[in-house]
């Protein structure tokens, strides 16, 4: 899949897509395309309309093969799937064929990045904001409506939720997938190479104290009937300033309690960006800081440093040094 057909202005509807794959996969030779656009004008100008979107979208995915201006079966296509009453599988296949497709052409972040995404803590679903995805990829984006891959809410028309049978795709895979693609910055004094080095090695320290405090947590809050709901949100949305949502108590109803974590080895200390100083600013006493230390994860007796407020109790304690790492540069006019 190119960049071209990413931003092609029609891809049709699901219904349209399956209608042309069921009338390939029932062929028993190469159909000309001149012949089922024929077809198509007579089922629905719509269809017509839309046809060749679909057949650059199903020969990317390799569920067509498309030789001498005639289509036939591709490889890929799952012709059992559209013998089912139900669609559901078919539908499922074709969103992840999409998106490996994407991925594998690196233009994912093309059509959607890291910053799209964002969480819902009253419903616990990851959505997306409508205006992050460009215009020029509206084809595919009305496509994966039609999927009810994003789900339209009347009540907050600036946001998509993921349907729910995909949330998990999206957070461990197309999300992943994003981090694979975002570029690093090279800091000064280090090779290119040595950087992704020291950035893998501490993100990998940091997932793992992430996953300590969400154990942590579900542990804490056994017996709660929502404990489900403890999320890593650091997962979903990067910048949103904590990493985990959790409940205060046994009787939060609600999440009330927004987790920053920090590793470290020895001795307690940790960077906090000022996108994070902002939140907690915010949040005041429902923001937590939880400092792990990385060498005691293991211990099952290990309880991490749980600091409330840590805007009062850190930022603004003489007890705690600061030092500014880094300085941001402009002319002044």
């Amino acid at each position: 899949m190119s960049t071209k057909i990413l931003q092609a202005a029609n891809f049709g509807s699901f219904n349209n897509i399956t209608f042309v794959a069921k009338t390939i996969a029932e062929s028993s030779k190469a159909v000309p395309v001149r012949d089922m656009r024929n077809y198509c004008i007579g089922k629905s100008v719509d269809l017509a309309y839309s046809l060749n979107g679909i057949i650059d979208l199903l020969t990317s995915i390799r569920w067509f093969n498309s030789k001498d201006n005639a289509l036939s079966v591709g490889g890929r296509l799952p012709r059992d799937l559209l013998q089912e009453e139900d669609f559901s599988l078919l539908r499922n296949t074709l969103i992840l064929d999409i998106f490996s497709l994407l991925k594998e052409r690196d233009i994912l972040q093309d059509f959607i990045d890291l910053n799209s995404f964002d969480f819902d803590i009253q419903t616990a679903r990851i959505t997306v904001f409508r205006n992050s995805i460009p215009l020029n990829t509206s084809g595919l984006k009305n496509l994966l409506i039609s999927m009810d891959f994003f789900v339209i809410d009347p009540n907050q028309p600036h946001i998509y939720y993921i349907d729910d049978n995909y949330q998990m795709f999206i957070e461990t895979e197309i999300i992943e997938w994003l981090r694979e693609c975002a570029n690093f910055t090279i800091e000064m004094g280090l090779t290119f190479e040595k950087f992704k080095e020291i950035q893998k090695a501490k993100e990998e320290a940091g997932l793992r104290a992430e996953e300590y405090v969400l154990s942590f947590e579900k542990k804490r809050l056994e017996g709660h009937s929502l404990v489900s709901r403890v999320k890593q949100i650091s997962k979903i949305k990067v910048d949103a300033g904590y990493d985990i949502i959790s409940f205060d108590s046994l009787i939060s109803r609600e999440p009330d309690r927004f987790i920053e974590v920090k590793s470290f080895s020895k001795t307690p200390e940790f960077y906090w960006s000022k996108n994070e100083l902002a939140v907690s600013e915010l949040r005041r006493k429902k923001y937590f800081l939880y400092l792990v230390d990385r060498s005691k994860m293991d211990n099952p007796n290990y309880q991490p440093i749980i600091i409330q407020d840590p805007f009062i109790s850190v930022f603004q304690n003489s007890d705690w040094k600061k030092d500014a790492q880094n300085w941001l540069v402009s002319p002044s006019s």
